[in-house]
């Protein structure tokens, strides 16, 4: 507590440029700006306001003691740590900032708009001075909205100030006077202003004041480290800002969320784009460039502040300096030149520099069974450059955990060299290169990265080796594969074996113990399980298991030889072309069976065999239940033009037939360009979409009360009624058969899956030839039905029986939606289905309250319009909300013993692998809730007594796995077996030298048993 009569002022300002009152930190804007309600206050009520001002003032002046500053918004007070002053000690005091709920003061730097707490005009005894505010960690605080970031505290604050006391103070007290500057805010700023003073006694030692210990020791708790032993950098890439933070120890190994606060205007731009990259002892948190960011920009400082998962935390003052490094999740990339300067027409060497995290890794130039290398591209350097293809250091051989699968890759730093030679007539001071770098960085999954990186070097008159890269070069080079060499090989096919021979006319591989061969093409050989290396002084032969689609032609096989001594100790030998035939007439008839898969030479049979399968699959679609609510569409048709001419009805088939191509065209061309752009995604993919399936549920039902007379959407777009004799009822048909594609996607007939999967890995004009025979496969009913003039004679003439059968055939669309919104119940839940049914409703209250348009007065009518329009609205927005979102796989349940609740495990790649290691036969079943061929399956066969029994007699562990969402594990095994879509169903025996067996796709209990028993 202050002695009574310690001063206290307030200032009151009215300036004459800006009328103005500032009273208790409450900041009345000027008039002419100012709300209604507070202009003719001040203007019929200004001696009423002057006598409140005064008032308060007063009891201001009579509670002067306690220091506190109020207003509606904001308290404000100067404290001190301790109660007296020590003669040349620090005075600690602090300016408390208390706002009301919701409003807020800022940091230092306010970030996106706010103004800084500030204590001016202090008065002091003599030799004493005031330091500068010690800012606490401050608060990201989103402005609702907008992508305005402001940097504040939320809570009452304490802003700590050093004042040094003089040694040679004099005197009975301390008197401290200043004035301080505040804005609050919440949807509005009040910026305050008030002067504060206070009286201290001087001691002989400090006495810690009871009242704000705590209060300085929390806030102490929350100030920024300065001494630390973070390294902070940061590069600017794709107009992005990169701050890299790396600690000794694993510091953020339990971060659950982490800000940056730069303490200057145009360094980030904080919203709406922060990317958090967190690795165990790094710590990348990503940002864009503001617009008048500055490229040259070397340094800037910032406050790191992170908080772990149980809500603690830490801040740290950076001053993060620009770096060519790139960082990414569990990767460190950076362009590096052999050189510090260049010249015009020498050849430098740049390298990519990568070092994944430890137990990640890259890519070598082709991946093993999986993986896609580094890429260096879209290179900008000087006109007539000559930059030459990466050099690719020896791979590593990198099982992937308990599989038989195999990488090729780096799980260390690597340097890929690249050289690049200069034009002759290279001029100015400096030259700059830049490159597009992608990689994958890959542990249990794979993360792509991407960054364009870039190096500016000094143009001389000689080139000038750059001291401190060259032994990562040196060390590149020596990792690279030995071109010029001696060593022979070849390559023989034998029986399911597939040998690689290599011979040295010295003793070479006397020296070795391993050996591994890294071939630069797939279907060479199966990398795991199998790998046999039989070595002598001058043979060596590597013996593998043949993959399952082996390549046709081995004479040009190309790849690298690594040898490996007992001390890890490496190797390796560049063969550009190995591959001698030693057994042409092993492999000839293996390569004329694989063949059927390629459209090469020879293949043109083959290709006409996988056209005629699509046609007869397409043939069968028509009898699968997907279709059926579609063709009753047709059986309208065709009751409707009974009486018309031939050359009608042949037009309406082949119009019908138009519809189903261009609808399979269609959805196959966007299947194969998604695919081409690195989705993991099959056959009836949209179907695995919510939104889709929702839409189809509103078309269907919408047909359905159409057709049972609750509303007219239209003949010609039924393709149904008397309006067919007219040209537009065309319509109709064409957009009868996009239906019949779109509903027969979930479906997949006999010799549809080998077609369509042959289709997925030709040429885009080869595919197209497919899912064209398919479509006429399709089509192929209708299209012959309208061309049989005989057909008219056993059809009965239009007439009021068609309105009962058109009634009737409502009922299949009624059915058809039911499924689909089973189906989509299966995707996204309840809730999902639920605002999709209730979105059904508004739909069909909207076109009923539409057609009741016709005898409204003009006012109604537009009334009438808007609220069709908003039903209509509403169910759009129903397809995008948060409603339609997938719903997460629930987790397996298990009984006491440890066994599955369902009658079968849920399909994983590692679970299968467990099984298959335990010795025991798997049936696998990929299937989807949107696919009927699949739950037909399943209810006349896999979910009989019969079958569970052989399955159990048998052994045989039964997998589900469901498509009914993207799921990539699933898609792989799909690729795996050739089929582009479910059902699939394999059985894996348990002796692993077996080759798994494919069944049907139309299963039948007899025909499940059979193969059961067989293994």
């Amino acid at each position: 507590m202050l002695p009574f009569g310690t001063k206290l002022s307030i200032n009151i300002t009215n300036p004459d440029n800006e009328q103005s009152i500032m009273h208790e930190g409450v900041f009345l804007r000027p008039l002419a700006t100012q709300a209604t309600n507070y202009r003719v206050g001040i203007l019929n009520f200004k001696p009423l306001i002057l006598l409140g001002i005064f008032l308060s003032t007063m009891a201001v002046q009579f509670s002067a003691q306690a220091q506190v500053f109020e207003s509606e918004q904001i308290e404000v007070e100067l404290i001190s740590e301790t109660s007296n002053v020590v003669a040349g000690e620090t005075l600690w005091l602090a300016i408390r900032l208390k706002p009301i709920e919701h409003w807020h003061t800022y940091w230092k730097f306010g970030g996106d708009s706010g103004q800084a707490t500030e204590a001016s005009d202090w008065q002091l005894p003599e030799g004493a001075t005031a330091g500068e505010i010690t800012w606490p960690m401050p608060e990201w605080t989103p402005f609702l909205g907008s992508d305005l970031i402001t940097f504040a505290y939320g809570k009452e604050v304490y802003l700590p100030i050093p004042v040094t006391v003089p040694a040679d103070l004099t005197g009975d007290r301390f008197e401290i006077a200043t004035t301080i500057d505040w804005q609050v805010c919440d949807e509005i700023c009040i910026p305050g202003s008030a002067d504060f003073a206070l009286s201290l006694p001087i001691g002989g030692s400090a006495q810690i004041d009871p009242q704000w210990q705590q209060a300085f020791a929390d806030t102490r708790a929350e100030i920024p480290l300065q001494q630390h032993s973070l390294i902070a950098e940061f590069n600017t890439h794709d107009e992005k800002v990169n701050i890299m933070v790396r600690a000794q120890d694993e510091l953020f190994s339990n971060i659950d969320e982490a800000y940056f606060f730069p303490d200057q205007r145009r360094i980030l731009k904080y919203a709406p784009f922060r990317k958090l990259v967190k690795d165990g002892d790094r710590l990348q948190i990503a940002f864009e460039q503001p617009r008048r960011f500055d490229q040259d920009l070397s340094s800037f400082a910032g406050v790191l502040a992170f908080s772990d998962r149980e809500g603690n935390w830490q801040s740290y003052e950076l001053k993060p300096q620009r770096s060519p490094v790139a960082w990414d999740h569990s990767m460190e990339v950076e362009l590096l030149s052999e050189v510090s300067s260049v010249s015009a027409g020498e050849t430098i060497w740049l390298g990519l520099r990568l070092d994944p995290k430890e137990h990640w890794h890259t890519y070598w130039k082709m991946g093993g069974d999986s993986g896609e290398p580094t890429s260096l591209s879209e290179w900008t350097a000087p006109e007539g450059s000559v930059i030459g293809e990466i050099q690719w250091p020896a791979p590593h051989w990198l099982p992937f955990y308990d599989t038989d699968l195999v990488n090729f890759g780096y799980e260390e730093q690597v340097l890929l060299p690249v050289s690049i030679t200069l034009p002759d007539d290279l001029e100015g001071d400096t030259v700059e290169i830049s490159t597009l770098a992608f990689w994958n960085v890959c542990d249990q999954i794979c993360i792509p990265g991407e960054q364009r990186l870039s190096i500016t070097l000094p143009i001389t008159a000689e080139v000038e080796l750059d001291a401190t890269r060259t032994q990562i070069f040196a060390q590149a080079r020596a990792q690279l594969p030995v071109v010029d060499h001696e060593l022979s090989s070849l390559i023989a096919v034998a029986g399911e074996r597939v040998s690689l021979g290599f011979e040295s006319p010295e003793p070479l591989f006397s020296d070795y113990t391993d050996a591994y061969f890294f071939p630069e093409q797939r279907r060479v050989i199966k990398l795991g399980p199998m790998r046999e290396v039989a070595i002598n002084p001058n043979l060596l032969q590597i013996t593998h298991q043949q993959p399952r689609r082996m390549l046709s032609d081995l004479s040009e096989i190309y790849g690298v030889l690594v040898l490996e001594n007992e001390a890890g100790e490496r190797k390796a030998f560049d063969f550009v072309n190995p591959a001698v035939d030693a057994n042409s007439t092993t492999i000839t008839p293996f390569a004329a069976a694989s063949n059927e898969g390629s459209g090469g030479a020879g293949g043109t049979r083959s290709i006409f065999y996988y056209l005629f399968g699509a046609l007869l699959g397409g043939l069968i679609l028509n009898l699968m239940p997907c279709v059926f609510p579609v063709l009753s569409l047709k059986a309208l048709s065709f009751a409707a033009n009974s009486g018309e001419s031939k050359q009608r009805q042949r037009m309406d088939g082949l119009v019908y037939t138009l519809g189903v191509v261009v609808a399979f065209v269609v959805l196959a061309s966007l299947l194969i360009a998604l695919r081409a752009g690195g989705e993991r995604i099959g056959w009836a993919f949209q179907f695995q979409q919510p939104w889709f399936v929702a839409l189809l549920v509103y078309l269907f039902f919408m047909m359905a009360l159409s057709m049972s007379g609750v509303f007219e959407i239209g003949t010609s777009f039924m393709g149904v009624g008397g309006s067919l004799a007219e040209k537009k009822g065309y319509k109709g048909s064409f957009f009868t058969g996009v239906l019949a594609t779109v509903v027969a996607t979930p479906c997949t007939a006999p010799f549809m899956g080998p077609a369509i999967g042959f289709a997925l890995s030709q040429t885009w004009i080869v595919a197209m030839s497919v899912f064209i025979s398919l479509g006429l496969g399709l089509a192929l009913p209708i299209l012959i039905l309208s061309f049989s003039p005989a057909l008219s004679r056993f059809m009965p003439r239009p007439g009021a029986w068609m309105v009962t059968f058109k009634e009737f055939m409502a009922f299949p669309l009624y059915a058809t939606a039911l499924w689909l919104l089973w189906t989509l119940g299966m995707q996204v839940g309840v809730m999902g289905m639920s605002a999709v049914i209730g979105a059904c409703i508004l739909l069909a209250f909207g076109v009923w309250l539409y057609q009741k348009r016709t005898n409204l007065r003009a006012m109604f009518k537009v009334t009438n319009a808007a609220v069709s329009m908003a039903c209509v609205i509403i169910a759009i927005y129903v397809l995008q909300s948060s409603l339609l979102v997938t719903a997460p796989v629930a987790a397996q349940a298990l009984d006491a013993d440890g066994n599955s609740t369902l009658g079968y495990e849920v399909f994983s790649t590692q679970r299968l692998a467990d099984l298959r290691a335990e010795g025991k036969t798997v049936f696998v079943n990929m299937t989807a809730a949107w696919c009927i061929t699949c739950l037909a399956n399943e209810q006349t066969t896999l979910g009989t007594e019969r079958v569970k029994q052989v399955m159990k007699d048998n052994n045989i562990v039964y997998m589900k796995g469901d498509w009914t969402n993207e799921n990539p594990e699933i898609t792989d095994v799909l690729e795996q077996f050739n089929q582009p879509s479910v059902p699939l169903y394999v059985l894996f025996p348990a002796d692993q030298s077996i080759e798994p067996i494919k069944l049907p796709q139309i299963l039948t209990p007899g025909i499940v048993t059979e193969i059961f028993t067989s293994i």
